[in-house]
């Protein structure tokens, strides 16, 4: 959870003596943990709570919970955060919602981190009602999943044209390597390839290979850099392929 990261000297061990959280926006202490000498009491309770299967709670609601327990215990010394987000991942996917590994709360939290602190000082300020806490993470679980979909929309629409590029460069005469591999590199713009691994791919001979990407340089739609070792191949550039196949 904490390695090479500034929270790894405090793995291992609860916290020792108080902390005080303060609010990122005006440095004012916004919540004062349970004392050190309750933490493994609560933690235990928590872990109790965790593995109840006899009274049900949603998953997603139950992991939300679990998610501003660990905050507000703050049972760590640091690494409290990712440690709460990692156990909401962890209930998540144990309860068989497969897909959050995909999404990013952390960043969502990150974009909104006024609403997540808030989220938890209105919880602790209404006797510990929940209910804006778990508000705040179903929104944040509906941002990240409409993200995913936007980026599974767009890497579509990439692959679509670069199917489509792929199939013009057919008709244009070349082989079904050549334009499998400009389609490839028409993807991102920073993708390359080496002689040796377009010929491993395709599985050919590096004479052969050699011929399909002397080819395609010299059609103006690869370019060589030969200041690494072995030599890279990239895409000349996106317009250049846009000139080739109108």
């Amino acid at each position: 959870m904490t390695a090479n990261t500034d929270a790894e000297k405090y793995s291992g061990d609860f916290r020792d003596g108080e902390v005080y959280l303060t609010d990122h926006v005006d440095g004012e202490i916004a919540h004062i943990p349970a004392d050190s000498k309750e933490i493994e009491t609560l933690m235990g309770e928590l872990c109790e709570f965790i593995n109840d299967e006899k009274t049900f709670i949603h998953p997603i609601i139950k992991a939300s919970i679990i998610h501003f327990m660990i905050g507000f215990i703050h049972p760590f010394k640091d690494g409290n955060g990712r440690t709460a987000r990692a156990l909401f991942y962890w209930y998540l996917l144990k309860k068989g919602y497969s897909l959050v590994r995909n999404i990013s709360i952390s960043r969502v939290i990150l974009e909104s981190r006024t609403q997540y602190d808030k989220a938890f000082l209105k919880t602790e300020y209404d006797q510990n009602d929940l209910n804006y806490f778990i508000t705040y993470s179903i929104k944040n679980i509906r941002i990240a999943f409409e993200k995913l979909t936007q980026y599974r929309d767009k890497k579509l629409e990439e692959r679509k044209k670069a199917n489509l590029v792929s199939y013009e460069l057919l008709s244009r005469g070349l082989n079904k390597r050549q334009a499998d591999l400009v389609g490839f590199l028409y993807l991102k713009e920073k993708n390359n390839i080496t002689l040796s691994s377009y010929a491993e791919k395709h599985e050919v001979v590096r004479q052969t290979a050699s011929k399909d990407l002397s080819e395609l340089i010299k059609l103006g739609l690869l370019a060589e850099d030969k200041s690494t070792k072995p030599f890279k191949y990239t895409l000349q550039s996106r317009k250049a392929i846009s000139e080739f196949i109108k």
